[in-house]
């Protein structure tokens, strides 16, 4: 039986949307999960993803959390793209731009209506220094069985140009009786009105590119998502309710053959920013030893942990215990795995407590750019939630 291709499925709406692309689009081989294409200007690279099951909340009341993560996952991105490059001493000794507190990569950052529902457009930088400067374009759409992200990457080699130009242009007004420049923000050299100025700069042939698309493209929601505050089902009749944002369940066996529910909450990506939850419910009530309770569930977090990481692909993980006592009156055990993929430092914050006798262990999986004690306080706000029905 032949797949039908991303192509083919966004074009028949089967997954949610219909998306029609431009006259003349002809896409490089696809798949079912994604394919290439090329559109009128040869610099910029296009693609588009599906990610079935992922969540993406656009809701009013989510943009503020949002808007936080997007910010955080690209800053994350930036910071692991400059160090994992072959760098000069001076380059490592300078740091990347992120140093300053002030300077965020992201550019652009909207909610954006289309036909049915709602998407999401992202424009951030990657790379920005000397002799290099790239920046990605997203569009992403979520549907009731996942988001379709369409993404652009333009580049050059020789960069500083627009923002050299601009203060030549403008030295009498920006330089002081003392000679030192005025305090100039990222903004006002990406500011639109200097596109026209440089038409081949990578930042106005992004812009270009959202504009063909927007006009060029059609978007159409056949399915929209989900409610995303669902209470998840548990054993024995238990149920909890998630962190903000996240989408629907989906139960699988588990890393180490103990049936467990994932939820996962896109940011500015599908395939970078994704958080993931975790949540393990055992049937059968823990066998507590003479070692004591807060060590069986040590254990028991330690082990889940590490097997998460390990079928997360993770390099280099380990562990560490952050803190052992009591939570609403339940022996409570936190702590937190660490790990790399080919695109972040990932931590694991993982919280276990007992539910008469049965283990309950939460797990949200995510950049290391979020604080370790904010991911505890969302868990721990989580667990609070566990009621069982009539």
């Amino acid at each position: 039986m032949r797949v039908v291709t991303l192509f083919e499925a966004l074009q028949r709406g089967t997954l949610g949307v219909e998306l029609t692309f431009p006259a003349g689009v002809v896409p490089a081989p696809s798949t079912e999960h994604g394919f290439e294409f090329t559109g009128p200007r040869p610099e910029v690279g296009w693609c588009v993803f599906f990610r079935r099951g992922l969540a993406l909340d656009l809701s009013d009341l989510e943009s503020t959390s949002l808007e936080r993560d997007v910010r955080r996952h690209t800053r994350h991105l930036f910071e692991v793209a400059f160090g994992r490059r072959e760098l000069t001493p001076a380059q490592r000794d300078l740091g990347p731009r992120t140093r300053d507190p002030s300077w965020c990569p992201v550019i652009a950052l909207e909610r954006v209506s289309v036909d049915g529902g709602w998407a999401l457009h992202v424009l951030h930088r990657i790379f920005y220094e000397p002799m290099r400067e790239v920046l990605i374009g997203h569009l992403l759409v979520p549907t009731s069985s996942g988001v379709v992200e369409t993404r652009w990457v333009t580049g050059t080699s020789t960069t500083g140009w627009r923002e050299s130009t601009y203060v030549a242009k403008r030295h009498k007004e920006l330089f002081g009786a003392d000679g030192k420049i005025k305090f100039l923000t990222q903004a006002v050299f990406d500011d639109p009105d200097l596109d026209r100025h440089f038409p081949n700069h990578p930042l106005t042939v992004s812009r270009g590119a959202r504009r063909w698309l927007d006009e060029g493209a059609h978007i159409r929601v056949l399915a929209a998502p989900a409610d995303s505050s669902a209470s998840i089902e548990l054993a024995e009749g238990y149920r909890i309710r998630p962190p903000r944002r996240f989408g629907a369940p989906t139960s699988h066996p588990g890393p180490i053959g103990r049936p467990w529910t994932t939820l996962t909450r896109a940011s500015y990506s599908v395939t970078d920013g994704v958080d993931r939850f975790h949540v393990l419910f055992e049937r059968k009530p823990m066998k507590l030893l003479w070692s004591g309770t807060h060590r069986v569930l040590e254990g028991a977090l330690r082990t889940l942990g590490r097997a998460i990481g390990t079928e997360a692909k993770l390099f280099g993980v380990h562990d560490e215990l952050l803190d052992v006592g009591e939570d609403a009156g339940r022996p409570t055990v936190t702590g937190v795995v660490h790990g790399v993929s080919p695109s972040a430092d990932v931590r694991i914050v993982a919280v276990g407590t007992l539910i008469h006798d049965h283990l309950l262990a939460l797990f949200l999986e995510t950049t290391a750019s979020v604080p370790i004690d904010e991911l505890r306080a969302e868990l721990s706000a989580c667990a609070r939630t566990l009621e069982r029905g009539p």
